[in-house]
């Protein structure tokens, strides 16, 4: 099989076997895409759309190949190229949210794939130092536990911060490991470490900020408890 797939022209419909990143992607698959989306949605897509739109390609891969989601749209000869202020925004910032909710779900269908469903506890209340707490999710493997917060902080810089500031001191007693799994595909790795540096002195070290890339890589180091549900169990 090709490393990589690639088709000149229109949507991208690779055959099996081959992710996102197997592809060779043109300026014509994507404005083709970003048409196909706005005929499905009403509406163009966003940063947070990509990583969950098969047709399209990943922010970075967007970036890297063709200048950003703001240059598809001057491509695209639309109106308004930047999204990130006034009516635009606060539009946006209700498509995050519900994005944040499809995301959640996407990262619990993976989680009960690994762990299976008796083992994966959804939107978990905990009491901590009489603090009401709620987790995405708790994960009983074959040695413990762990908890997951998956959300989808904003990349500009301060909001960014911001963002996981709260994080921190919402969970700065958490008593065991917790992930906070970043589902923004905008922020980068070098983001992340930047932000571990400063905060190495106040962040509870049971926390692991991490990019939903590298969550899918680290649960695999955890052994599952059997599933009750297999045949012979």
């Amino acid at each position: 099989m090709a490393k990589f797939y690639k088709q000149d022209k229109g949507i991208i419909n690779p055959p099996p076997g081959f992710k996102k990143w197997h592809i060779s992607w043109t300026l014509d698959n994507v404005l083709s895409g970003f048409k196909k989306f706005y005929e499905e949605n009403k509406r163009w897509p966003i940063g947070v759309d990509l990583m969950l739109c098969d047709y399209l390609p990943n922010v970075k891969t967007l970036e890297r190949n063709f200048g950003g989601i703001t240059k598809i749209r001057e491509h695209l000869k639309l109106k308004s190229t930047n999204y990130s202020k006034g009516d635009v925004r606060s539009s946006i910032s209700k498509i995050i949210s519900k994005r944040g909710l499809n995301f959640e779900e996407k990262v619990y269908k993976i989680l009960v794939d690994r762990f299976h469903e008796p083992y994966v506890h959804c939107q978990s209340r905990i009491i901590l130092d009489n603090v009401s707490i709620n987790v995405d999710f708790i994960i009983f493997y074959s040695n413990g536990k762990f908890a997951i917060d998956v959300f989808y902080p904003d990349s500009k810089k301060q909001r960014y911060s911001n963002n996981i500031s709260i994080k921190y001191n919402t969970y700065k007693n958490f008593p065991y490991k917790i992930y906070l799994c970043i589902g923004n595909e905008t922020i980068s790795r070098n983001m992340i470490n930047e932000n571990l540096i400063k905060s190495k002195n106040y962040r509870n070290p049971n926390i692991e900020l991490v990019l939903f890339s590298e969550f899918i890589e680290l649960i695999n180091k955890y052994m599952p408890l059997k599933n009750p549900y297999s045949k012979g169990s």
